[in-house]
């Protein structure tokens, strides 16, 4: 709920129109005032995006070369193919669910900075009043 708060206020601040939907890319947005506005943070996004990014690389591949081996293997069979392709989707799988776990953090990061910006606070004076009541 903070962070669609949050939003909203970042939506009527740069002066843009938008919901979050399913449909809506909005942490591009977030992102990129967060990259720009908070500084200490972008060290800790850089690594994110490079280690999601290397991930995502190395699932395409591996997905390749899985079936490159699914190939071999149905044009001829035998066990041995058969434990490669095995354990090439096993790795895959394993290098897509990081993908998703790192990819998953660098969003969470971009939220947690959006809701740390004081600039955002429209009316701070009342939100600090509130608070203290």
């Amino acid at each position: 709920e903070n962070i669609k708060n949050t939003y909203k206020l970042l939506i009527r601040k740069k002066g843009l129109e938008g919901e979050i939907t399913e449909e809506a890319d909005y942490h591009r947005v977030i992102y990129h005032y967060v990259y720009e506005y908070q500084k200490h943070h972008t060290v800790k996004l850089d690594n994110y995006v490079a280690l999601y990014g290397f991930l995502r690389s190395i699932t395409f591949i591996f997905n390749c070369v899985s079936l490159y081996f699914t190939y071999l293997w149905y044009d001829k069979p035998s066990k041995d193919l058969f434990l490669l392709c095995l354990i090439s989707y096993l790795v895959t799988y394993i290098f897509f669910m990081s993908f998703i776990k790192f990819y998953r953090r660098f969003t969470l990061e971009s939220f947690m900075c959006l809701i740390t910006d004081d600039r955002l606070t429209l009316n701070k004076e009342k939100v600090e009043e509130k608070l203290a009541k």
